[in-house]
């Protein structure tokens, strides 16, 4: 074989390498990218969901402490009888 021969043998091996290599590295490099932003958005779903029950929690927290408040207000017979005066003022 002359030079020129192995050129073109080297020349026909990398265009058949690069024909081969570069569909491949595009289809692993979409496929990769594609997992990748839906693990992310499933991330930060999950966050969102959390962080909207944590702030549930916090609601219902608030308003269980309160309504316990107005009960024990509710029971004091002084209440029950500035009720209707206040009533009246508004």
């Amino acid at each position: 074989m002359t030079t020129q021969a192995r050129r073109t043998l080297f020349g026909e091996f990398m265009l058949l390498v690069t024909v081969i290599a570069v569909p491949t590295v595009l289809i692993v490099g979409v496929v990769v990218m594609h997992t990748v932003h839906e693990l992310t958005r499933q991330q930060t779903l999950l966050a969102l969901e959390t962080l909207a029950e944590e702030k549930a929690g916090m609601i219902n927290r608030y308003i269980d402490d309160h309504l316990a408040r107005v009960e024990n207000l509710a029971a004091v017979p002084l209440v029950a009888e500035a009720l209707p005066a206040l009533a009246r003022a508004y």
